[in-house]
């Protein structure tokens, strides 16, 4: 029962309920595309411009543009640069949803952002590689906060900008040993984020959006063991932002932070392929680690899972 109130004469009964709908909203949203590329040799140039318009702002249309540009200077080589515009509408949820723990701001604005990002990729017959990085400003940023420890969730606007880097490496030693190693693939991913919020506005918590990851880094190997066995290792490290609230035995909140705290993960998978079947058995969470990855919620200890699946030729 979102929206804004109806007039008593306005209400809607709900079919097979002994009650209304008493509140009600409506918006449309039209919007116009138009994308134009240019190919040249070792240059790609991409521009697109959306034509936008909204009843809950206004009937006037606005315009974002956008650009992408690509170069490879060789065959293994890309560069590439891109910027955009874009504007997301606060939803009816973020307007006028209300319970106990949250509160919804009808007087919220549309989000408005620019995106830039530039990176490069490099790619062989047995390796790839990239880089990129980004920036992410800001203005009327939705998030949903608490302004001290027994307030409940409201939705706000804020100043924020978003930065970061990413880093991702691949290797096939299949294809570079042609077959010969017992090594078969290696990845590296890694990402950096950073926030910065630009006003002064004092908070207690948010609910998710302040309490983003800032390092993450993911290993992952495969490579035979004997005959058709194979081992996939998986390796995350993870370190987020931000705090959570604790809570005690009898699930109630003591009203104290705690930062989150970072955590190293391990998973491993064995597989046995045949040309009918597949047998799988893996351990999630290999070392029994205790953590948490968002909220007041521990994740799972060990998790043990076996498997078969047999290929049936009709």
């Amino acid at each position: 029962n979102l929206g804004k109130p109806l007039d008593e004469d306005q209400y809607v009964n709900i079919p097979g309920e002994n009650q209304q709908y008493t509140r009600k909203d409506n918006r449309t949203n039209v919007g116009y595309y138009l994308e134009h590329n240019l190919l040249f040799s070792r240059v790609t140039v991409s521009m697109g411009a959306l034509a936008n318009m909204n009843t809950a702002l206004d009937h006037q249309f606005r315009f974002y543009p956008g650009v992408d540009v690509s170069y490879r200077p060789n065959d293994n080589i890309k560069l590439f640069a891109s910027w955009n515009m874009a504007l997301r509408m606060p939803t009816f949820t973020d307007l006028y949803y209300k319970s106990p723990t949250i509160q919804g701001n009808v007087g919220l604005k549309p989000e408005k952002t620019q995106a830039f990002s530039i990176g490069a990729n490099y790619r062989t017959d047995y390796f790839q590689s990239s880089l990129s990085s980004f920036y992410n400003k800001g203005k009327d940023m939705i998030y949903w906060v608490m302004y001290s420890a027994d307030d409940i969730y409201h939705s706000a606007n804020f100043e924020l900008d978003n930065m970061g880097v990413e880093l991702s490496s691949s290797i096939d030693f299949r294809r570079l040993t042609n077959g010969k190693s017992w090594l078969q693939d290696l990845s590296i991913n890694y990402a950096y984020i950073y926030q910065h919020r630009k006003d002064n506005e004092e908070i207690y918590k948010s609910s998710y959006g302040l309490e983003y990851l800032r390092h993450k880094l993911v290993a992952r190997l495969n490579h035979r063991v004997w005959n058709k066995l194979t081992v996939n290792w998986a390796f995350r490290w993870q370190d987020r932002t931000g705090s959570y609230i604790k809570y005690n035995e009898m699930n109630q909140s003591t009203n104290q932070l705690v930062p989150y705290a970072s955590y190293c993960v391990l998973d491993l998978r064995l597989s046995w392929n045949a040309p009918k079947y597949k047998l799988f058995a893996e351990a999630n969470n290999l070392l029994n680690r205790t953590y948490y990855d968002f909220g007041n919620l521990p994740q799972p200890g060990i998790w043990l899972k076996a498997g078969i699946s047999y290929q049936i030729n009709l």
